[in-house]
C-alpha cells in the first residue's frame, strides 16, 4: 500500500522540489569566487575516449604540472565525430553560456579543427578577452584569424608525402595505393591535403579513394587487393551507413582482412595494424599548445607568441607489422621508433647486469691494489737503498753519456738540416710534375669529349634533316593549298599541330645534346638505364640507316655514384667504334645489343656487337693512347683510353674488353 501511495503523488510536487533545488544551487557562491588561481579550459573536439584526445590531455597536463601545479585545469569535450552541423554548436554554445556564466578563464586551448572554429565563431561571446591557443588544426590558413585577436598555437601538418615516399621506397613494386578515409570534418580535410601531394605520383602509381563507403564494403575490398598494392589509412570513424567506430576498432579491422601492407599519418593507429610512418603525435601537439599557454599565463603577451607552423612529427613503426610483411630494420630512415620489438635479458635488466659487473670489477680491483701494496712493502725498503747506491753511479756514467750524445747530435742536425734541403728541391720538382700530368690529363679529357661531340653533331644533323623536310613540306602544303584552293582551318591546324610535333622533337634533341655536353661538377647518384636510352636516342637513327640494329634490355633498376654525362661519354665511344667497325666489315645482319643488371651492389653494363671482333695480338692495347686500328685522320686514339680513365680513375669502376665468337663486348662495372 504504501508503494501506491508514492505512485499516485501528484507531479507538481517533484517540480517544486526540483526549482527550489536550482534556486539554491543559483544563489550557492560559483566556483569562481572561491579559488583565485589560474584556470585553464581545454576544449575537446572529440570524445573523453578517443586516443588522439587522451594523447592530446596527456601532453596538455604533464607539461601543465611540470611548470605550475597551482593551474587548475577544466575539460570539455564536444564529441564531434557524433555530430558536427552548425545547430549542434549553436545548442553547444547556449550550454557552454549558461553553464560558464559565472567562470572566467585565464587561457583556453581548443584541441582540433571544431573546437578551433567553434571559438572562432563565439569565443568573444563567450569567453570575451580570453587567450586561446589551439593545437591539432588541420588545414589551416592565416585568413581564419582575420579580424581574430588573442590567438595562437600550433597546427597539425601529417605529412602524407614523407610516410607514401617510405611506402613506396620499402615497396618499389608498387602499382596502386587504396587511400581509407571518412567523410567527417577532419576527413575531409585530410582528403584535400592527400591530394596536393598525387601529382608527384602521377607516373609512379595509381590511387584510389574508398571513402564514402560501409565497413563491411571495405574489408570484402581488401581481400581482393592485388599483391602490387598498399593501403593508406587516415581515419574511418564513421561510415556510409552513419555507424560510428572507435579509432582502433576500425584500423584492427582493416589491418586483420588486408593481404597488403598497411600505412598511416598519425600514432594513435600504431600498434593496432598499421606499419607506421611519418605519424603526427597527439602528444606533442598538447605539450607544445601547453608550453605556449603556459607563457601566457606567465605574462607574456599572446601577440609575441607566434604560431608554430611546423608540426612535430615522428618516424614511428610497429615490429609486429614488420616482421609479418618482411620489412628489414635496417631500411629504416634513421632514428625511427620501433614499438612491440621483443626484449633480451640484457635489455631489460641491462641497469642490474652493469651494476653487479661494475661492483665485481670494484671489488677485484681492490683485491688486486692490496695484494700489490703489499708486495710492494716487503720490497720497498730493499729496492730503495739498491736504488740510492745505483744512482749515484748512473748519474755519473749518464753525464758521460750525455756529453757523447750532445756532440753525436750535432752531427744529426747538420745532416737533417742538407736532407731537408734537398727534399725541398724534390718535392718542388714533383709538384711541377704532377701539375704538368695534370693539364694534360686535362687536355686529353676535353680532346676526347670534343670528338664524342663531333660524333654527336653528326648524329644530331642526320635527325634533324627528315623532320626539317617534313617542316618545309608542311609550309609548302599551306601554301599551294592557299593558292590553288582548297586551303581550310582544319588543313591549317592539322599542318601548325604537325609543324609543333616536328619542332618539339628537334628542341628535345638540342636538349640532350646540351646535357651530353656539359661537363658534370659532382659526383650525383644516377639510373643507368636512363643514361643507355638517352644515349642511345642520340644515335639510333644513323645506326639504323647504316643498317645497324639495336637491342637493349635491363635486368632491375641499377643505380651509380659518379658523373652520368662523363658516363654517357664512354657508352658513345664505345657504341661509335662498334659502327665504325660495321663500316668496315659489312656483316649482313649488323647488331649492337646493350644489357644492364646489377650484381653485389654494382651496376654492370655490357655492350656487345658481331662486327667480327678484335686482333688478340692487339686486344691488350686498345685502352692505350693515341693506338688506333684507323685510317689516318679518322681517329685520334684517345676515346677508348679515355673511356677508361673515366670509368677506373674517376668513378672508381672498371672497364674490361673480350672477343665474343663473331664480335666484342665490352663491360662496365662501376
Amino acid at each position: 500500500m504504501r508503494d501506491n501511495k508514492k505512485k499516485n503523488q501528484p507531479p507538481w510536487i517533484l517540480l517544486v522540489g526540483l526549482a527550489i533545488l536550482l534556486a539554491a544551487m543559483a544563489w550557492l557562491p560559483s566556483e569562481s569566487l572561491g579559488y583565485s588561481g589560474k584556470r585553464l579550459l581545454v576544449l575537446n573536439s572529440y570524445a573523453p575516449g578517443y586516443k588522439w584526445t587522451i594523447d592530446v590531455n596527456r601532453g596538455i597536463s604533464s607539461t601543465v604540472i611540470k611548470a605550475d601545479k597551482t593551474v587548475r585545469i577544466h575539460q570539455e569535450y564536444m564529441d564531434t565525430k557524433w555530430v558536427s552541423d552548425q545547430a549542434y554548436f549553436r545548442l553547444l554554445y547556449e550550454t557552454y553560456r549558461y553553464k560558464f556564466r559565472s567562470t572566467r578563464f585565464d587561457v583556453i586551448i581548443a584541441a582540433d579543427n571544431d573546437a578551433f572554429d567553434f571559438l572562432l565563431k563565439y569565443r568573444d561571446r563567450l569567453f570575451p578577452g580570453t587567450p586561446v591557443v589551439f593545437c591539432g588544426v588541420n588545414n589551416f590558413d592565416r585568413s581564419q584569424l582575420r579580424g581574430a585577436k588573442l590567438i595562437t598555437g600550433v597546427i597539425e601538418t601529417a605529412d602524407f608525402k614523407a610516410t607514401i615516399d617510405l611506402a613506396l621506397q620499402l615497396h618499389p613494386r608498387t602499382g596502386q595505393m587504396v587511400v581509407i578515409n571518412d567523410t567527417t570534418t577532419t576527413g575531409r580535410a585530410v582528403h584535400d591535403q592527400i591530394v596536393q601531394v598525387l601529382p608527384r605520383y602521377r607516373d609512379r602509381v595509381n590511387f584510389l579513394f574508398w571513402e564514402n563507403m560501409e565497413l563491411a564494403e571495405i574489408l570484402a575490398k581488401l581481400q581482393k587487393l592485388p599483391s602490387d598494392s598498399l593501403v593508406f589509412y587516415s581515419f574511418f570513424f564513421r561510415d556510409s551507413t552513419g555507424r560510428v567506430f572507435e579509432s582502433d576498432e576500425s584500423i584492427a579491422l582493416i589491418s586483420q582482412r588486408s593481404t597488403v601492407p598497411v600505412y598511416g599519418a598519425w600514432d594513435f593507429n600504431l600498434g593496432y595494424g598499421i606499419v607506421g610512418g611519418m605519424l603526427t603525435s597527439g602528444y606533442y601537439q598538447g605539450e607544445t599548445a601547453a608550453t605556449m599557454a603556459m607563457r601566457v599565463l606567465h605574462g607574456e603577451k599572446v601577440e609575441n607568441i607566434p604560431i608554430v607552423m611546423q608540426s612535430p612529427n615522428s618516424y614511428q613503426f610497429d615490429y609486429r607489422q614488420l616482421q609479418r610483411f618482411g620489412i628489414d630494420l635496417d631500411s629504416l630512415p634513421p632514428k625511427s621508433t620501433v614499438i612491440n620489438r621483443p626484449l633480451d635479458i640484457y635489455t631489460v635488466h641491462r641497469t642490474t647486469i652493469w651494476g653487479i659487473a661494475a661492483a665485481m670489477a670494484s671489488l677485484v680491483l681492490i683485491i688486486l691494489l692490496l695484494l700489490r701494496n703489499m708486495s710492494i712493502k716487503k720490497r720497498g725498503e730493499e729496492r730503495l737503498r739498491q736504488l740510492t747506491e745505483e744512482l749515484e753511479k748512473r748519474v755519473a756514467e749518464r753525464t758521460k753519456e750525455l756529453v757523447k750524445s750532445q756532440a753525436v747530435l750535432e752531427s744529426q742536425n747538420l745532416v737533417l738540416k742538407e736532407t731537408y734541403q734537398e727534399l725541398q728541391v724534390e718535392s718542388a720538382d714533383r709538384i711541377k710534375v704532377m701539375e704538368e700530368l695534370r693539364l694534360k690529363d686535362q687536355l686529353l679529357i676535353q680532346q676526347s669529349r670534343m670528338a664524342a661531340m663531333g660524333e654527336m653533331l653528326g648524329n644530331i644533323a642526320h635527325q634533324w634533316r627528315q623532320p626539317l623536310n617534313l617542316v618545309g613540306l608542311k609550309i609548302q602544303e599551306l601554301g599551294l593549298s592557299c593558292k590553288f584552293g582548297g586551303f581550310s582551318q582544319e588543313l591549317l591546324d592539322a599542318n601548325i599541330a604537325k609543324a609543333m610535333e616536328l619542332l618539339s622533337h628537334l628542341s628535345r634533341t638540342i636538349d640532350d645534346f646540351r646535357t651530353f655536353a656539359t661537363p658534370d661538377k659532382k659526383k650525383t647518384s644516377f639510373s643507368v638505364d636512363e643514361v643507355i636510352a638517352k644515349t642511345v636516342s642520340l644515335v639510333r637513327e644513323s645506326f639504323q640507316d647504316q643498317g645497324i640494329s639495336m637491342e637493349i634490355s635491363s635486368t632491375g633498376t641499377p643505380l651509380v655514384e659518379g658523373y652520368p654525362n662523363e658516363y654517357a661519354q664512354v657508352l658513345l665511344n664505345i657504341l661509335m667504334n662498334s659502327k665504325d667497325a660495321y663500316e668496315d666489315r659489312n656483316p649482313g645482319d649488323a647488331r649492337i645489343t646493350v644489357r644492364s643488371w646489377t650484381v653485389n651492389g654494382k651496376a654492370e653494363v655490357a655492350i656487345s656487337d658481331n662486327a667480327g671482333g678484335i686482333d688478340e695480338k692487339i686486344l691488350d692495347k686498345i685502352f692505350d693512347p693515341y693506338f688506333t686500328t684507323k685510317e689516318l685522320g679518322k681517329g685520334t686514339g684517345l676515346g677508348l683510353f679515355m673511356s677508361k680513365t673515366i670509368i677506373e680513375n674517376n668513378m672508381g669502376g672498371r672497364l674490361a674488353v673480350r672477343n665474343l665468337g663473331d664480335g666484342v663486348e665490352f663491360r662496365i662495372t662501376v
